[in-house]
């Protein structure tokens, strides 16, 4: 991949551009880190490889190449923007707004900056409201717990969690086909996350539901197969299947047997 002359930094940045371009992230990376090799200071590569990182979901990386960049150009607008964001997607926030809040002092004209900025500020706010829903769920009320998740996932809809707080609070309420809905939003959002899966079995299994609930399980133990929550919650829906098929046939036998009583006394 190295095998020719690269002869400065800028050379590196072009071919880790037109990498990351072709959706070459890792080689885009490989390149921004070379450039970043003979210049050790060039902001543009540092947030052009905090931008490759992101592509990746590797927050922190992108997170600590933002900041160098910060660092190296402080006076520069996009490298607050990508520490702006990287501290968003880790949930942090409060240091998000600051970030953003740099970014558009410097370039107050950049209406995207000014939208980035309203949506974490709106991040925080759903956040504050998911926190007062918890603390509701902990004392015993998830009826009252309820508005404060409606509200959280008002403002951040993209959130996860939110919807899968509001499946567990509405499967506490005994509403379990809303419960279902708002885990399959949670699903949605985050496919190889566990807890979505999770309320979406406590909602089947609130329904009696044991067999359905048993394989939304068994799947979610395939991501995570040590879990031990979900591998109690798994057994006991597995047992109580089988329990409601022992009912289900011992009806059956009553009923027949009621039934050929009564064509005998016919």
């Amino acid at each position: 991949f190295f095998s020719f002359s690269m002869s400065s930094a800028t050379d590196w940045k072009n071919l880790g551009n037109q990498e990351l371009q072709q959706g070459n992230v890792q080689k885009a990376i490989e390149c921004f880190s070379e450039g970043l090799k003979q210049d050790p200071n060039n902001a543009v590569l540092y947030s052009n490889r905090s931008a490759a990182h992101a592509k990746l979901g590797d927050w922190n990386s992108a997170l600590d190449d933002a900041s160098n960049a910060v660092k190296s150009k402080p006076d520069w607008a996009k490298g607050y923007s990508r520490k702006g964001l990287a501290l968003y997607k880790l949930n942090r926030y409060e240091s998000s707004i600051e970030a953003y809040k740099q970014a558009c002092s410097l370039d107050s004209n950049n209406h995207d900056l000014q939208k980035s900025l309203q949506m974490v500020e709106e991040a925080l706010r759903a956040s504050e409201q998911n926190v007062l829903g918890e603390e509701k769920m902990n004392k015993g009320k998830p009826g009252q717990a309820l508005p404060f998740f409606d509200d959280a996932i008002k403002r951040d809809p993209n959130n996860a969690l939110y919807w899968s707080n509001r499946s567990n609070a509405n499967t506490q309420c005994g509403r379990y086909d809303k419960a279902i809905s708002d885990a399959d939003e949670a699903i949605r959002r985050r496919p190889q996350w566990i807890r979505g899966y999770q309320r979406r079995g406590e909602a089947l299994f609130g329904k009696q539901m044991y067999n359905d609930a048993a394989s939304v399980y068994a799947y979610a133990l395939q991501l995570d197969p040590n879990d031990e929550k979900l591998t109690k919650a798994f057994n006991s829906a597995r047992q109580e299947a089988f329990l409601q098929q022992k009912r289900d046939e011992q009806k059956a036998a009553h009923k027949s047997e009621t039934d050929t009583e009564a064509k005998a006394d016919s």
